[in-house]
């Protein structure tokens, strides 16, 4: 499962190997785009927020890529993101975020 999947290519090469790829965009904008991409049937697309979305099924990978994680500014929602995440987890699955941490300049 994939957050925030409307223009990003992350769930292109899990896609050609055959893997099943949902992906969660809460804007309509961003999973048109995604939908316009060549390949885009395989790939199941939800709009929903992430911290919430309730998606049927379980998932091996659960990852959020390109600091998507940061928009979850409380940790009330973050909670509630990791929640969302372990209920969706397969047994042994693993849940990856590309984050990165900010410096203070000055």
């Amino acid at each position: 499962m994939r957050w925030s999947s409307g223009w990003a290519p992350g769930g292109s090469p899990c896609r050609w190997r055959g893997v099943r790829v949902t992906g969660i965009d809460a804007s309509p904008v961003m999973l048109q785009q995604m939908a316009d991409k060549p390949g885009s049937a395989q790939v199941r697309a939800v709009q929903g927020d992430f911290a919430e979305a309730a998606v049927d099924g379980t998932f091996d990978l659960v990852y959020a890529v390109q600091h998507t994680f940061f928009p979850l500014r409380d940790q009330e929602t973050q909670i509630r993101c990791f929640q969302n995440v372990a209920a969706r987890l397969a047994p042994g699955g693993a849940f990856a975020l590309q984050l990165f941490v900010p410096i203070r300049i000055g």
